[in-house]
């Protein structure tokens, strides 16, 4: 394009999507041999191409990379206290890393007719916190029969997380006769309500799903018979092509329906799942027995606040705690923080006393191993809820202390399962050598009683 200021030069500009790159500024107009300065303006062109082509190529590569990096931070769940659940933001944020890059595959895959009638999957999380431009390709149509082929978005789709994450806080509501000593009548009752409103809730999502199938293998069928009917043609088969068309509207009209009550399901699920509203429920409900004088369980208040999640929910001012909640709730850290430095010094100094036995090591093994599980809810409850950095600081201790406790536990347990294994040796052996004795014994009675009538002869 021609400079204004200057007439006698000219500025090569290359229009890419989305910047305008500078290429440069020529000589004089009249000194260029017009062959040269097409060949330049080609090779500027070039370049800049390549210069965009290869940064997106990096960035699609970083991307990918990145994806897979942080499902390695998250070991699996038999590695111990110290394995990571994926919690719902980051599996949207992963189950949406993965889609963006085959959400063209799918949709490409996919026929205009099947993405308006075949049974949709459940919803993949990352479709309410997707950005404008990944919402091109609608969520709601991932089918049962059509998940990606493998890796990461296959497994988190097949297992959708809200299900998941109900069954944990269903077996959460199922308490000990303990936990449940010092609650209410009304609590009890709560508690019960909401283990029934998540079983009839998972039940009801999948009776949805197979009724779904089943139609759409029905609609399917009645598809294929109208395809027969409209190349036989006739008087007859235009009567019954106008049948099976009435049929098959029916069956649309029904799971639409379907699929308006699964989400609706869906939606349930995913506002009884919120994890830091949850915690800091069961924090508030904790510290509010105790400033009433009525004692319960870390345990049993988790549990309760699941239950009124479930049956009532909650409003989003349950986030923050009151000044004398925030207090009551780090006294609770700091007698926590006291009691498993004493549980642990305690069972290491068991351990490696010479007079103790198996039995006293057990006994003190099952005593700390609730206080530990409490001690690591609690802390974790307290995260969700305090923000302030002398907080934090707390809430460090009391999980770098939890974290001793677990390994004393831990070497505990092998010196437990060691004693038992030599045990159980020793008193087969024994078993053997007290066995031999009476073997001799009956020989010998049986030989006397064998001669016996030989010498009375």
């Amino acid at each position: 394009m021609m400079n204004s200021q200057n007439p006698g030069t000219r500025t090569l500009l290359v229009n890419s999507r989305e910047e305008n790159i500078f290429i440069g500024e020529t000589e004089p107009h009249h000194l260029l041999d017009p062959r040269r300065c097409g060949s330049q303006s080609s090779l500027s062109i070039t370049n800049a191409l390549s210069l965009v082509l290869l940064t997106a190529t990096v960035y699609l590569i970083l991307r990918g990379f990145w994806c897979m990096q942080e499902l390695n931070l998250y070991r699996p769940l038999d590695g111990g206290n110290y394995a990571r659940l994926l919690s719902n933001s980051r599996a949207r944020w992963i189950v949406g890393c993965v889609e963006e890059s085959n959400t063209r595959g799918v949709g490409a895959r996919r026929s205009s007719t099947d993405s308006t009638f075949d049974v949709p999957i459940l919803e993949a999380p990352a479709a309410r916190f997707a950005t404008a431009a990944s919402q091109k390709v609608n969520k709601d149509h991932l089918y049962l029969k059509e998940a990606f082929s493998g890796g990461v978005a296959n497994t988190l789709l097949n297992a959708p997380i809200e299900e998941a994450e109900l069954r944990r806080q269903r077996k959460a509501l199922n308490l000990s006769r303990k936990d449940l000593r010092n609650l209410q009548l009304s609590e009890i009752q709560l508690i019960l309500t909401a283990k029934e409103g998540i079983q009839k809730m998972i039940g009801d999502k999948l009776q949805i799903l197979t009724t779904m199938e089943n139609l759409v293998e029905e609609r399917k069928q009645l598809e294929s018979f109208e395809a027969k009917l409209a190349l036989k043609g006739g008087g007859n088969s235009s009567t019954e092509l106008e049948e099976t068309s009435r049929r098959i509207e029916a069956l649309e009209k029904r799971m639409k329906k379907l699929r308006v009550s699964l989400r609706r399901i869906r939606n349930t699920m995913s506002a009884i799942t919120q994890h830091r509203l949850q915690r800091v429920l069961s924090l508030k409900l904790f510290v509010n027995h105790r400033m009433q004088n009525r004692k319960i369980s870390i345990t049993a208040a988790n549990a309760l606040s699941i239950a009124v999640l479930v049956v009532k929910g909650a409003p989003v001012k349950n986030y923050v705690l009151r000044p004398e909640y925030t207090e009551e709730v780090l006294k609770v850290g700091e007698e926590l923080l006291t009691s498993t430095q004493s549980a642990t010094e305690d069972l290491l100094q068991l351990l490696y006393s010479p007079t103790n036995g198996l039995k006293a090591i057990q006994k003190r093994v099952a005593k700390y191993r609730l206080l530990q599980k409490d001690t690591s809810t609690y802390a974790l409850q307290m995260r969700s809820a305090l923000m302030a950095p002398s907080e934090r600081r707390i809430i460090g201790k009391l999980e770098e202390q939890n974290l001793k406790l677990w390994k004393a536990l831990e070497q505990a347990h092998g010196i437990l399962q060691k004693g038992t294994t030599e045990g159980a040796a020793r008193a087969s052996q024994g078993n053997r050598s007290t066995r031999e004795p009476f073997s001799l014994i009956r020989k010998i009675l049986r030989a006397q009683r064998s001669t016996g009538p030989d010498k009375s002869r």
